[in-house]
């Protein structure tokens, strides 16, 4: 898993990632605000603080007699009486006489009275200050005052020595000593539930190894993009033929050019087409580049060897029957003819369907008569085009691997997973086949990615209007 993190992490697929949560981030912070909010205004409350100050003294003397000196030493010893005076006025028995005496053992225990008084020494004195929190401001007044008037004489019967007496009684708290603010507790939800949600976001996100865009296979992967094929509306939209898009044209002229390309001195090429899963429009990209190579001028068939799909998903929209005309696959992996007589389509293109078989005569495929198939075609046709199963559900897509000149590997945006795409690299590299490059099929015609832009798109048309501008001035211009 954090492998495939570390493999995803690039900055672009960060911010991509943000960007596209962006709705649901900012929701995150709504509710987390409205949460912690909420609980800020029913739970929070209002503390308010009383303060009682003691002085503290180790020898009698210096509360009756004014020409005692007090010295440096008789402070220390002072200050170091504080903390012993601190644990009796803490001690369980002392705070339950605070309690009965001021009337609040109603209200609470010695526990939560010992949790709401605090103590501090002031420096360079031997005052120290008792601090009692409460809620109620009169509460905080009252048990603050009964400290300090039971203190002196339980601190004395205790240690025997020294003493205490009060300098300032406690008043009632007219100011909060703190509040709940329930503003900033929203503030505090707000941002954690946008951290969290980003964290949240980003970690399943990285974990997402859907191939969004190109450079997540250039990046990993070494065999080359040889076209990038824009997404369509539908798929009728997607078949290439007369008065179809210009866009998708343009892309199988770019496929085209990089197959019959590749092996000028070859006189039939023979490439495989398989993805990794369904779905990914292999059978289409078939069909539309032997129409492509077709309008050129090449012969061109298309074998269907997908024993796996049924026949009406064979990107054929009828299933063809057999006829003295013509033959399918099936017939001629069963030897039961050995003249190849396939469709011939409107557009040119040749198609051999593949007739009566089932994913239990899979076997054929890698028997003599598949082979003898492949050896007539290259006889007749200058391009052959096998659909093949998906190679990453299936290993049928290997029977090609020491025939073809190469394979094309089919994937598509926001479909094909990068680990698929690697596990059919590994399964073609270890039987041993070519493997010719990439279809990138299903691009958006809005990503960065994508060449074929708005300006391309525009080219030929404004040629076209400055011509008919001229035109059109020119008649003018004869007329007058």
């Amino acid at each position: 898993m954090f492998q495939r993190m570390i493999t995803n992490l690039h900055l672009e697929k960060l911010l991509w990632i943000i960007r596209s949560r962006m709705g649901a981030i900012i929701l995150s912070g709504l509710v987390g605000a409205l949460l912690v909010g909420g609980v800020g205004l029913v739970k929070g409350s209002t503390i308010y603080r009383a303060e009682i100050s003691m002085y503290v003294y180790s020898n009698p003397e210096v509360m009756t007699d004014t020409d005692v000196n007090i010295t440096n030493n008789d402070i220390a010893q002072a200050r170091g009486l504080t903390d012993s005076y601190m644990q009796i006025l803490r001690s369980r028995s002392f705070l339950q006489d605070v309690l009965e005496a001021s009337g609040m053992d109603a209200y609470m225990n010695y526990r939560i009275l010992d949790s709401e008084i605090g103590a501090e020494a002031v420096d360079t004195t031997s005052v120290f200050k008792v601090y009692v929190y409460d809620r109620n401001p009169e509460h905080a007044q009252l048990i603050a005052n009964t400290i300090g008037e039971l203190a002196p004489d339980r601190i004395i019967s205790v240690v025997k020595s020294g003493g205490i007496e009060i300098l300032d009684r406690a008043e009632v708290p007219r100011t909060p000593y703190s509040s709940t603010s329930v503003c900033m507790m929203a503030l505090i939800g707000a941002i954690g539930g946008i951290v969290l949600s980003m964290i949240w976001f980003i970690f399943t996100g990285l974990n997402d190894t859907k191939i969004r865009r190109r450079y997540e296979i250039t990046d990993l992967f070494t065999p080359e993009i040889m076209a990038d094929i824009p997404q369509m509306p539908t798929a009728d939209a997607a078949t290439l033929r007369k008065g179809c898009e210009k866009e998708l044209t343009e892309a199988y002229r770019n496929l085209r050019a990089s197959i019959l390309n590749n092996r000028e001195d070859e006189v039939c090429q023979l490439y495989a087409l398989t993805s990794a899963d369904a779905g990914e429009g292999k059978t289409t990209i078939a069909l539309n580049l032997a129409a492509a190579a077709a309008a050129v001028g090449k012969k061109t068939i298309v074998l269907n060897a997908d024993l796996r799909k049924e026949p009406e998903e064979s990107g054929k929209p009828e299933k063809p029957e057999v006829t003295s005309e013509n033959t399918d696959l099936a017939v001629f992996l069963r030897k039961e003819t050995d003249e190849i007589r396939p469709e011939i389509m409107e557009n040119g293109v040749n198609y051999l369907p593949l007739g009566d078989l089932s994913d239990e005569d899979v076997e054929l495929l890698f028997g003599e008569g598949f082979q003898s198939v492949l050896s007539k075609c290259r006889e007749e046709y200058d391009l052959i085009l096998v659909d093949l199963p998906p190679l990453g559900v299936f290993s049928d897509a290997l029977c090609m691997a020491g025939e073809a000149d190469g394979y094309v590997l089919v994937v598509r945006e926001n479909v094909t997973r990068t680990e698929r795409v690697d596990l059919i690299i590994r399964k073609l590299e270890s039987a041993g086949a070519a493997i010719r490059g990439f279809v990138y099929n299903g691009i958006s015609r809005t990503s960065p990615d994508y060449n074929y832009g708005v300006k391309a798109r525009n080219y030929g048309f404004r040629e076209n209007k400055k011509v008919k501008k001229k035109e059109k001035l020119k008649v003018q211009t004869n007329v007058g």
